[in-house]
């Protein structure tokens, strides 16, 4: 029993040393392990990394979320101890910013400066916040979700100006029996207007 003890005592003390996290069993370069490790909301971009991984998701693009899972902290503003729930809003702005040429960058000419680009930018920055829970409100509205399926569907309806307005609309439609296709087809059509208008809140 005595043997038994110690042989367990001895496995969780070697396990304990050559335990390694997620981040580091990702990330080969120390500069870069460094600077990830130091970052704001550590243990939950551990936790992010760890659901990421049991999907099967390989190394390579294990590597990507955790690289873009700094550019949000760094996009957002997000720091320890401070729950800010970040609107959809800043996610699309985000995106555009990131997606933006640096003049006199010798990366100004970015290969990420298209729409589907920003696009899975967008439905990134969804996962992350949703799974740390800081995203807006309003990814749950009842009505979007009714509408939409795709994360990019529903950032649209969300993001675009006269949200209360818009929502308010198709639910009163809704309410006088319209049906699910009609009141898809009446969101496009609000924002198509409001692209081709240009109207702002």
């Amino acid at each position: 029993m005595h043997n038994i003890i110690i042989d367990a005592r001895y496995i969780i003390l070697y396990y304990s040393h050559n335990y390694k996290s997620m981040l580091e069993q990702i990330i080969i370069r120390k500069p870069f392990l460094k600077k990830h490790l130091a970052a704001p909301l550590l243990k939950e971009r551990e936790s992010f990394l760890t659901m990421k991984s049991k999907e099967g998701l390989s190394r390579l693009t294990l590597l990507g979320w955790a690289g873009y899972s700094l550019k949000f902290i760094q996009y957002f503003d997000l720091h320890d101890g401070k729950k800010r729930i970040v609107s959809l809003d800043d996610v699309v702005e985000a995106a555009r910013l990131w997606s933006s040429p640096i003049s006199g960058h010798y990366h100004s000419r970015k290969h990420h400066d298209c729409p589907s680009s920003r696009i899975k930018f967008i439905e990134m920055a969804v996962d992350f916040l949703q799974y740390v829970g800081l995203l807006d409100f309003r990814y749950q509205d009842e009505m979007v979700n009714y509408l939409a399926e795709r994360k990019w569907h529903k950032v649209r309806l969300i993001a675009a100006p006269f949200y209360n307005e818009r929502m308010s609309f198709l639910m009163d439609c809704k309410s006088k029996g319209f049906k699910r296709k009609t009141l898809q087809l009446y969101a496009q059509y609000q924002l198509h207007l409001i692209e081709y208008t240009r109207w702002r809140n």
